[in-house]
C-alpha cells in the first residue's frame, strides 16, 4: 500500500511539472520589449534558451524581445563583468525563444550550458572572442561574421551537436570539437588555424599561412588556401582516427 502510494505522488509530481510545460509551449502572448542597464559585460554565460545575438553598439544596454510570458520569466545577472542569462523555464521552444542583443565591443567570452543561438546581423568587431558550447547545449547553432585577432571555439560532449558558421577575418582561429559538430568557417578569412578534431562531422576553414589539425575521429578537415599543414593522428579506445585534411578548389 505504501509502495503505491509513493508511485501515486510521483506519478502526480511528474504530471504536474509536464502539464506546467505544456502550458509553456502552448500559451500564447504579446510581443514584448524592454531594456536593462547591466554594466559594462566581459563575458557571458547562457543558462537559458535563447536567441543572443552581438551587436556593436558601445553603451552598457542589453534589449530583450519576445512573447511577453517569455521575457518576464527571464534573470540577468551581472557578477564583476560576467553576465549571467537565467529563465524560470529552462526548456524553451525553437521558434519561441527570445532575442537577447547585447553589445560584443568589450566581450572576450561567452559560456553556452543550454540550446541557444549565437549570431550576428553585421560584422561585429573585437579583440578575442572564445565561445565554448558544453555538453548539455545539445542542438545549439551560431551564426557569426567578425573582425577579430583571436577567435576560440570549444563544442564539448561526445553527444553534442549543432552547426557552427563563420564569416569575415580573424588572425588565429582554434576549434576543439566533439560530438558531431559541423563547422562552415570557409568565408573566414584566417592567417593561422588550430583543429583539435574529434568530431564525427566535418570543420571547413579559410586559411592563410599555417593549418595545424589532430583528428581523433572521422570527421575531415577542408580547406581553402595554400597554407603549411601539420597533421597527426590519434586512435580513441573507442574510436578510429580516420579523417584526413582535405584540400578545396576555391
Amino acid at each position: 500500500m505504501r509502495k503505491s502510494n509513493i508511485a501515486i505522488i510521483f506519478i502526480s509530481i511528474i504530471l504536474f511539472v509536464s502539464c506546467d510545460y505544456i502550458e509553456i509551449l502552448t500559451a500564447k502572448g504579446n510581443i514584448e520589449q524592454k531594456q536593462i542597464n547591466t554594466g559594462s559585460i566581459k563575458q557571458v554565460v547562457v543558462d537559458a534558451s535563447c536567441k543572443l545575438i552581438l551587436t556593436n553598439e558601445q553603451d552598457e544596454t542589453i534589449n530583450i524581445e519576445g512573447v511577453d510570458y517569455l521575457v518576464e520569466g527571464f534573470s540577468f545577472t551581472n557578477n564583476d563583468g560576467v553576465l549571467k542569462i537565467d529563465h524560470e523555464h529552462h526548456l524553451l521552444q525553437k521558434s519561441k525563444l527570445v532575442q537577447v542583443r547585447i553589445p560584443a565591443q568589450l566581450l572576450n567570452r561567452i559560456t553556452v550550458n543550454t540550446p541557444a543561438q549565437v549570431l550576428s546581423e553585421e560584422t561585429i568587431h573585437l579583440q578575442n572572442l572564445s565561445l565554448v558550447f558544453n555538453g548539455r547545449a545539445q542542438y545549439s547553432e551560431a551564426w557569426l561574421k567578425i573582425d577579430c585577432n583571436k577567435l576560440h571555439l570549444a563544442a564539448y560532449g561526445y553527444d553534442n551537436m549543432g552547426t557552427f558558421e563563420f564569416s569575415g577575418k580573424a588572425a588565429e582561429a582554434s576549434f576543439v570539437l566533439e560530438g558531431t559538430i559541423l563547422v562552415e568557417a570557409l568565408k573566414l578569412e584566417c592567417n593561422k588555424v588550430n583543429v583539435t578534431h574529434k568530431s564525427i562531422d566535418d570543420c571547413m576553414v579559410n586559411v592563410k599561412d599555417r593549418l595545424d589539425v589532430k583528428s581523433y575521429s572521422a570527421g575531415n578537415t577542408y580547406y581553402y588556401g595554400s597554407p603549411e599543414i601539420l597533421f597527426e593522428h590519434f586512435d580513441l579506445p573507442d574510436m578510429e582516427s580516420s579523417g584526413g585534411v582535405i584540400k578545396l578548389e576555391e
